[in-house]
């Protein structure tokens, strides 16, 4: 006797989902990229987190976030990359790295001329 097999559709936000027949209900065994298992289903990590093991407890940030404990803490507005050692890593078209200096520990960026791309302390470059 052959039986007709039925496609279920898996709960939002999850890659593989598994079946109870007997409950009638479908659980996530697996959820997409930047999402983590609850329960039977799949939240968001948090703004700025690529990898997570729950909503709020974050592994990995995106380069344009630095890992602060379990958060992703946004880099400063004119940085693209950042690390929570160094501060401002590379910067974004318009802004200059500016070295950290005593007591100050981090990196940090600043504005260029509103008439440069790039600048070095004495003006565009």
């Amino acid at each position: 006797m052959i039986t007709a097999l039925t496609c279920i559709k898996c709960v939002d936000n999850c890659k593989t989902c598994t079946y109870d027949t007997t409950a009638k209900t479908t659980s996530c065994a697996t959820c997409n990229d930047k999402h983590a298992p609850v329960g039977t289903a799949c939240e968001p990590c948090s703004e700025g987190c690529t990898e997570c093991t729950s909503s709020s407890v974050c592994g990995t940030c995106a380069t344009t976030h630095y890992l602060d404990g379990t958060a992703c803490t946004p880099c400063d507005d004119g940085c693209s990359t950042c690390t929570k050692a160094s501060g401002c890593t590379l910067e974004k078209s318009g802004y200059r790295i500016v070295a950290a200096v005593a007591p100050a520990t981090t990196a940090t960026v600043a504005k260029c001329s509103d008439k440069c791309t790039s600048c070095i302390d004495t003006g565009c470059s």
